[in-house]
């Protein structure tokens, strides 16, 4: 189980109950959106605090530090001391079990893997089964589930229905999102959810709304933002590889980089990666590719998307082209040496392997 990966020694968590507030604004605010309309502040858990999670937890609380009660979980020391330096206010525990002793209106995650996905659900499950109905609250307090992680339809569909089997008044919907550590950064993400429960999506909507700009419903079935978030990455990948390679094979017919991008910046050219992200070094400020490709989205978590997208289009029979091809691209760019940069080192790839010819 995830649990037992957990790292010690993050700052420890307040047992006791947290004050109520007074304001009659915030109790307006939350008997308005809650589902648990007894409590004077929703309680939200965020598990999951690498590039992405360290950045859309503390936009939490903005501009209001007394909104939400959140408390916050990862298995790196690292990413949490990170979190809590941009928002103190947020409680650090030490387990998944801390979080769910406080019987969250909404538990949020933002995880790597299927695996640690469906690892982390059966443990939320578990401890929902435990301290579900509290001796304080004297009710069953529902849960409403935001999984905000890439991962397959099937993946968050099977944890659904797990839930459903345990009656335990807890809900999951799949909200991944799109725009990146900037995206994260400045709350500008948009999220793609999948639900079949419309009094969920609207709750759920007061939060994904402090983290990002657009909340879209992608259907009335969990796994739908899924879907779009998989075709949205294989577009990402193809359209960075594709900036990548014309920008290297530009420059090497002796075209400036900034010219060039430039001019696809206001040609048919035009995409994000060229406008909002630009893979070659020293065109942007800001952006891992002026940083040696530091920070950002890794290379191997491209290559895991693409791994989900053509495994998600053979289901159907459909094997995508394009798909295959830019995942072998980024598996050769892991291969030599770049797994860890972030995914616009395709293009450092493409002058790596120019220069060895």
């Amino acid at each position: 189980m995830f649990k037992k990966t957990c790292v010690s020694g993050v700052a420890s968590l307040k047992s006791n109950r947290l004050v109520s507030s007074s304001s009659s604004t915030m109790r307006s605010f939350h008997q308005s959106y809650s589902l648990n309309q007894h409590r004077e502040k929703l309680k939200v858990g965020f598990i999951g605090l690498g590039q992405m999670g360290a950045r859309m937890a503390p936009n939490l609380l903005k501009p209001d530090v007394n909104a939400f009660d959140v408390y916050a979980y990862d298995v790196m020391d690292s990413n949490v001391d990170l979190t809590l330096k941009k928002q103190p206010n947020i409680k650090a525990c030490k387990s998944i079990d801390q979080i769910m002793q406080q019987n969250p209106d909404c538990v949020i995650t933002m995880l790597p893997t299927p695996k640690i996905v469906t690892e982390v659900y059966n443990e939320v499950i578990s401890l929902k089964e435990k301290y579900g109905v509290t001796k304080a609250d004297h009710s069953n307090i529902r849960t409403v589930c935001i999984d905000s992680s890439t991962v397959d339809p099937k993946t968050v569909q099977d944890i659904q229905h797990l839930m459903e089997q345990q009656k335990l008044n807890i809900s999951i919907m799949d909200a991944p999102v799109s725009g990146g550590v900037n995206g994260a950064e400045n709350a500008t993400l948009t999220f793609m959810v999948g639900t079949d429960n419309k009094t969920d999506f609207e709750f759920a909507k007061t939060l994904l709304s402090k983290m990002g700009k657009s909340i879209v419903l992608c259907g009335d079935k969990v796994g739908m933002g899924q879907v779009a978030k998989l075709c949205n990455n294989l577009v990402l990948a193809i359209s960075m590889a594709g900036v990548s390679e014309a920008l290297v094979l530009g420059t090497q017919l002796g075209m400036d980089p900034k010219v060039l991008s430039q001019i696809f910046g206001t040609s048919t050219a035009q995409c994000w990666s060229v406008t909002s992200y630009n893979p070659y070094p020293g065109v942007m400020e800001n952006v891992p590719s002026s940083r040696n490709y530091e920070g950002g989205f890794a290379v191997n978590l491209m290559l895991k998307d693409l791994g989900l997208v053509n495994g998600a289009a053979k289901n159907i029979g459909y094997d995508l082209a394009m798909g295959q091809m830019v995942e072998q691209l980024y598996k050769q760019a892991s291969t030599n040496g770049l797994g860890q940069k972030d995914f616009g080192a395709i293009l450092k790839y493409f002058k790596d392997q120019l220069e060895t010819k």
